[in-house]
């Protein structure tokens, strides 16, 4: 991504896909995603940057409270 600074965060609409993603398409509760959250070293989608959006989002299509 060529032009993004690494401390620039997601958009507000990122944020929100973000969410619809976790609790509609992966049924997570807030806790399983808070807990993805951590593996990145975040507590809100706020302090997630731009450069880990895509890692997030994979991470929370993987996750499985199960394993």
């Amino acid at each position: 991504m060529s032009g993004v600074s690494p401390a620039q965060t997601i958009t507000d609409a990122q944020a929100k896909r973000l969410w619809a993603i976790a609790r509609g398409e992966a049924k997570l509760s807030e806790s399983e995603v808070r807990t993805i959250f951590a593996e990145f070293q975040v507590e809100s989608t706020a302090q997630i940057q731009v450069t880990q959006y895509d890692k997030v989002i994979e991470r929370i299509k993987k996750f499985n409270p199960g394993f």
